[in-house]
């Protein structure tokens, strides 16, 4: 058995690669250790409820509470209000409108659903503007997805008002 030999290149090539390692993993598994808290106010002048939900985990690794709550704002336009969120952080999580009224796992969301924006926080209360042309009717709920790793996190069915 020939053993190989660490040369100087060979030393600083392996040095390279664990700190490219190292950096790859901080970015995918920090998200886990570190919580990210949101306070945002809530809409102002009587908005109208058009329809909300609880939030619930995926799974035992994926943990969700807190609520979802679409809101007609009288200056127009509809709001997402998420209050007292508190779901497991990850890598790349977005809000999304889902068709699917109660998703149990990914393949419920992939079905058709409708990327918001990044959440914000994983944690507290925020606000995510929903595009006036889109049909709120359309979609049966809220949820916090992975897009990185196509997974669910939490889901929020909703209830029309």
């Amino acid at each position: 058995m020939k053993l190989m030999r660490l040369t100087k290149p060979r030393i600083a090539i392996l040095a390279i690669a664990g700190v490219v390692l190292l950096a790859v993993a901080w970015v995918l598994f920090s998200p886990l250790l570190i919580d990210q808290v949101v306070e945002e106010a809530g809409p102002g002048a009587e908005p109208v409820r058009l329809a909300s939900g609880v939030f619930s985990g995926a799974d035992a690794l994926h943990k969700g509470s807190g609520t979802a709550t679409i809101f007609a704002l009288p200056e127009g336009g509809n709001l997402l209000r998420l209050e007292d969120l508190d779901v497991t952080n990850g890598p790349d999580l977005r809000i999304v409108l889902v068709a699917n009224p109660d998703p149990q796992n990914s393949a419920d969301v992939k079905v058709e659903f409708l990327d918001i924006e990044a959440l914000k926080g994983n944690i507290g209360n925020q606000n995510y503007e929903i595009p006036p042309e889109v049909d709120i009717s359309a979609y049966g709920s809220v949820a916090v997805w992975c897009r990185a790793f196509g997974v669910l996190f939490a889901a929020a069915p909703l209830n029309m008002q």
